[in-house]
């Protein structure tokens, strides 16, 4: 019996022991990790109005990263099983539709000039870019629609109204990935399907799911911070869920990958203008002195807060050297709000090289017109930058190819450097009622440039049920895309600190405005526009109607009335004899009153049968 119990004990633990080692090689095996940040940032209002009194605009940046990467015993593949930080119902999507890479934005309100560079640069709107892997475009056309219905599901929004009357497939703009490196996808595998909706509202219903995506949701941690009225009540607001498959801690998959793994980025930017100094300051750090709870499945959890100070107890290598306006990220306990000893290096207030400074519709009436965006170059950098300029234009707006105009500094770009062979722009012409027209322009542009890109179109003339519920509010146009990359230039500094630095720590700062920039791919949107379009008179179906029912109506009734009249036989043969030839004679009438209606209204609407019915009786018509 002693032997058998010895045997037992050592039998458990060996089973112990292989527990334990498996666990220990599943966690070596599998890495996953939480992190979520925060950083405020106070821009001083430089308007007469806002500079007299004291007026300041608060910028808050909320970012949460979820990494899940597997070793190299799982193979170049990456295997979607066992999830625990990483969001399954999410994770399946992204599995069985192959995608690569995916970035969803909402968007409302207006970012601007003096706030600097957007940490989640957006359209209006809605806007859905997914980068698929298929064998060929329609395949990837089928699993565009079919992900696009999975995310309007996930995301409680209208996505799956973007069809192909509205998906686009830009070649160089967006770059692969636009957030870190310059390289252009070549993989012939690789579709990027991309759409915009630029009436589409976001709401409270667009951001709980998307909290729901996080480890702990919105009970606990940074998530505690985005109180929903304060999102959609500031000036400007962008939520942005960025998912793309990581191979050894860079982007993309490769065959000889080391270690897979995939990314998920909830990022969520606020913009309150002309408040307070002191609202500025406790607007939304006021709430997380009492509210906020560390999330326990966070391995880390930063709040930076941008700070001024003076030049002369900092030495700053940046070119050009903005002076006073230099600042620094100070990072501070989540649980007290204390300054830790540790503080990153100094920045430079964020600043795009490119700026769109206007866009607008031109033209009189509604059968034609024109779109004009005016763009302009910052003086910071030295060598001239390649500038990709898109636009997807409905099929309802027909845009004249002879009539595409790039200007730079006021002297027109010949057609034949946009055009000609070895020309990297590409103009892609709607189908009827179709897919919409795609402008990419690709040029090189000067530092401290003025470009104006313009073309013109004509208004079709639409079918009655292609009009929107409210035509008279305008249709609309979607936003441009002005893409470019940061030059490797020494001691660069827009866009965040010294391009040449090694890339910090925090993935709020390492992805976002302040991290390394060198090669970065960044985006700059103009606006959405509004045209007029030729409408009908919306009456008239109303009236039509009406008429034929009418004519309907009498017709049927009277021939039933005729049918099913009751013929009375009276005793006097006379006066029987002449009522009946009375009663004849009006139904006579009646009949030849209904023929003759009958025959106008086929004459209107059937004439073909009428003609065949004619056509015995020799009558022509």
């Amino acid at each position: 019996m002693r032997a058998r119990a010895r045997a037992r004990a050592a039998a458990g633990a060996v089973a112990a022991w292989c527990v334990v080692a498996a666990a220990a090689a599943a966690a070596a095996a599998v890495s996953e990790s939480f992190e979520e940040e925060a950083a405020f940032r106070r821009v001083r209002d430089a308007s007469p109005r806002g500079g007299a009194r004291g007026w300041e605009d608060l910028v808050t940046h909320v970012q949460f990263t979820v990494r899940w990467e597997q070793a190299s015993a799982a193979g170049p593949a990456f295997a979607w099983e066992h999830f625990n930080l990483f969001p399954m119902q999410f994770g399946q999507t992204m599995d069985r539709f192959d995608v690569e890479e995916l970035e969803m934005t909402f968007s409302k309100g207006r970012w601007r000039q003096r706030w600097g560079a957007s940490p989640v640069p957006a359209a209006q709107g809605v806007e859905v870019w997914a980068l698929l892997r298929a064998q060929d475009a329609p395949s990837a056309d089928e699993a565009w629609r079919a992900l696009a219905a999975a995310l309007a599901g996930l995301s409680c929004a209208s996505l799956d109204t973007i069809v192909d009357s509205r998906i686009a497939r830009p070649r160089h703009t967006f770059g692969m990935p636009p957030l870190n490196t310059s390289e252009t996808v070549t993989d012939e595998t690789l579709f990027l399907q991309y759409g915009q909706l630029s009436s589409e509202a976001s709401c409270t219903e667009n951001l709980a799911p998307l909290l729901k995506l996080l480890p702990c949701r919105g009970n606990a941690g940074l998530a505690q911070v985005l109180v929903p009225t304060e999102i959609f009540r500031a000036d400007h607001h962008a939520i942005r869920l960025h998912f793309r498959r990581v191979c050894d801690s860079r982007r993309g998959w490769s065959a000889t990958c080391k270690t897979p793994g995939v990314e998920l980025v909830l990022s969520v930017v606020l913009a309150h203008g002309r408040l307070a100094p002191a609202h500025a300051e406790l607007a939304t750090l006021a709430p997380m002195r009492t509210a906020v709870e560390e999330c326990p499945l966070a391995a880390a959890s930063r709040v930076f807060v941008e700070e001024s100070f003076s030049n002369a107890t900092t030495e700053m290598t940046c070119t050009p050297f903005l002076g006073p306006h230099a600042t620094r990220m100070r990072e501070l306990a989540l649980r007290d709000l204390t300054p830790h000893d540790a503080v990153t290096k100094p920045v430079i207030p964020p600043q795009p090289l490119v700026r769109v400074t206007e866009r607008f519709a031109s033209g009189v009436g509604r059968t034609e017109g024109g779109v004009v965006t005016r763009l302009s170059t910052s003086s910071d950098f030295v060598d001239p930058i390649r500038l990709q300029y898109f636009e997807m234009v409905p099929a309802y707006l027909r845009v004249r190819p002879s009539s595409v105009r790039l200007e730079v500094n006021g002297v027109q770009v010949p057609a034949q450097d946009l055009w000609g062979p070895g020309a990297a722009s590409v103009i892609s012409l709607s189908s009827f009622y179709g897919s919409p027209t795609q402008l990419e322009l690709t040029f090189d542009v000067a530092p401290g440039s003025s470009v104006l890109v313009s073309y013109a179109f004509e208004q079709a003339f639409l079918p009655l049920w292609d009009f929107p519920p409210d035509p008279n509010r305008g249709f609309d146009i979607p936003a441009a895309v002005a893409s470019y990359s940061i030059p490797h230039q020494p001691g660069l500094c827009v866009q965040g600190v010294v391009a040449d630095d090694l890339p910090l720590a925090s993935p709020l700062l390492g992805r976002g405005t302040h991290g390394p920039v060198a090669g970065r791919r960044m985006r700059e949107y103009a606006a959405p526009l509004l045209v007029s379009m030729p409408l009908p008179d919306f009456s008239m179906p109303y009236n039509v109607i009406t008429l034929s029912s009418t004519v309907f109506a009498y017709l049927v009734g009277t021939t039933i009335s005729i049918l099913l009249q009751e013929v009375r036989v009276r005793p006097d043969p006379d006066e029987a004899s002449q009522e009946t030839w009375k009663r004849r004679k009006r139904m006579l009438k009646n009949l030849f009153f209904v023929a003759l209606v009958g025959l106008a209204w086929m004459y209107e609407n059937d004439r073909d049968t009428l003609q065949e019915l004619l056509h015995h009786v020799a009558i022509p018509i």
